[in-house]
């Protein structure tokens, strides 16, 4: 089952960071699923500057290399 969060029930820089990276999904990651589908590039040149500006390893404990996200991180990358 999808969690869909509302707005209304992010804080304000919650709301920014769902946008930032909305925004980077679409720039960086939306414009080269259809070359990754057919093995044009490797997704692992996508996946990196996802990496590179934070956006994988989240729920993770920093001493694992993680950012210890909220829950509510975690939704927003169900979300986007």
């Amino acid at each position: 089952m999808e969690v869909i969060l509302p707005d209304s029930a992010l804080s304000e820089k919650e709301i920014e960071y769902k946008a930032e990276v909305w925004k980077f999904m679409q720039d960086n990651v939306a414009p080269h699923v259809d070359d990754v589908e057919i093995g044009k590039i490797d997704i692992w040149d996508v996946i990196r500057p996802m990496g590179k500006h934070g956006y994988i390893g989240i729920s993770f404990p920093k001493r694992f290399a993680g950012l210890v996200g909220l829950v509510v991180s975690e939704w927003l990358k169900k979300i986007l």
